[in-house]
Formats: structure tokens, C-alpha cells, sequence
């Protein structure tokens, strides 16, 4: 008779807690957890709003008492209760800097519901091409109650954010404190372009699964492609 599934898998880890892609058991969590009770900064919501080309979702947040101001060509401010916030749209940036090659991009980013649910993918196509640092963290989630796992890119160098799925790019400060994010791991341009001669970049494995445990599939427990490597790498701290 053969053994149940449960057994022939600890036999294949050799009872350690890394499945097959070389993920820690207990970051799985990451994919599924979400956290109640979060506080929610509605100005969040009114900038994703604001970033977009639906006058519905603007008139919306304008009945709540926010007001959007136009600085200038690529710099806006949005104004509630007395206090203002300034960003920019990042359709408005990459239009300016490649305004044929990215019309697509642009429009998809001034439609909030094509926006959503991407950004992985779009964080990582754009940081490969603008540069900076590819962020992966728990963020506070701007339609509910709850954390959520995000990516955008960091640019060191002008201290700035750029969020695909917001259309945005606003401060460091500012996006800390609208989204309060809890960083899980980031990737730099060196790391990336070192990962590309490495078998990780071949591993049959979703976008997601490189953005949050970039350092465990190079480093940790792993059957991929029939090679076990060596267990090197500690499970990531995970939110209480």
C-alpha cells in the first residue's frame, strides 16, 4: 500500500518546513492572511480616485469633502479638512518621458478597475526599465478593512514612490503615512540582473512568488529542476 501524500512529502523535505518551490511553510501565509481592523485613511482612496478618469469616482469623494488642485502639468494636490497631500500622476510621467511607446500603459492606468490586481507584474516591468528598488510589503488595503500584499517601486534617489496600481507617485513620507507599509522584501537592480544567470529566473514559478521570496528560492531549501540546495536562508518574519 502505498503512503498517504502527507508522509511521501515529509520524506521528499526531508522534514523541513520548505516546499517544493524552496518557500517556507509558514510565509505561505503571506498569499492568504489578511489582518482585520486595520485603519483606514480614506485620503488613499480619494487619490486613487483622483488618479483616475472616472468622474463618477471623482464626484464620489468630492460629496466626502476632498478637493482636488492642479499645480501644474504633472503635479497635483488633493485638499481635505484644511490639509493637502501633492503627487503626481505616473500615466502624466511615463507619457512625458516615452509618450508613444506607452500610450497603452497610460490608459490603462487612468481606468482604476484595469489597474487593479497588477501590481506585481507592473511594478516589475517598469523597475526593470526606470530602475530603483522593487518593494513588496504588507500595505493598508484602500477598499476594506484588512492588509494586503503589495509591490511599487522605490526611487532612492528623488525619495519618491511609484505605484502602479494607484497611478502615483508621491513622497516616501507621505506614502508611509497613507499606506503604512510593512516591507516583506525588496530587490535591487543588481540582484535582479544577477538573478538572471541564475536558475531561478527559470523556475516555473509566478511573478509573486520571485517578488516575496526572491532571497529563499536563491538561497533556500529547493527541488527545482530535480537539485536540492542547501537550507541557508531564515523564515521571513511574518505580521502578528
Amino acid at each position: 500500500m502505498s503512503k498517504p501524500k502527507k508522509l511521501m512529502l515529509e520524506d521528499r523535505y526531508q522534514n523541513t518546513e520548505y516546499n517544493e518551490f524552496g518557500i517556507h511553510i509558514r510565509n505561505m501565509l503571506m498569499f492568504f492572511e489578511e489582518l482585520g481592523d486595520v485603519t483606514f485613511d480614506t485620503r488613499m482612496g480619494a487619490i486613487r480616485a483622483f488618479t483616475s478618469c472616472n468622474p463618477f469616482r471623482h464626484f464620489k469623494y468630492q460629496k466626502m469633502g476632498f478637493r482636488l488642485e492642479r499645480i501644474s502639468h504633472n503635479k497635483r494636490k488633493i485638499w481635505f479638512e484644511g490639509n493637502s497631500l501633492e503627487f503626481s500622476r505616473f500615466s502624466d510621467l511615463i507619457q512625458s518621458d516615452h509618450p508613444l511607446k506607452l500610450i497603452p500603459f497610460k490608459m490603462e492606468l487612468l481606468n482604476y478597475k484595469k489597474r487593479k490586481g497588477i501590481c506585481h507584474y507592473r511594478s516589475f516591468y517598469f523597475f526593470r526599465h526606470l530602475g530603483g528598488i522593487l518593494m513588496t510589503s504588507y500595505v493598508d488595503d484602500s477598499l476594506g478593512k484588512c492588509r494586503v500584499v503589495h509591490s511599487y517601486i522605490k526611487d532612492e534617489e528623488r525619495k519618491r514612490i511609484i505605484d502602479y496600481t494607484s497611478n502615483l507617485v508621491i513622497s516616501e513620507s507621505d506614502y508611509e503615512e497613507l499606506l503604512h507599509p510593512t516591507v516583506i522584501n525588496q530587490i535591487t537592480q543588481e540582484e535582479y540582473l544577477s538573478d538572471q544567470n541564475s536558475a531561478v529566473f527559470s523556475a516555473p514559478i509566478p511573478l509573486k512568488f520571485y517578488c516575496l521570496f526572491r532571497e529563499e528560492l536563491q538561497n533556500g531549501h529547493t527541488f527545482l529542476g530535480g537539485e536540492e540546495w542547501e537550507v541557508s536562508s531564515e523564515a521571513k518574519q511574518k505580521i502578528k
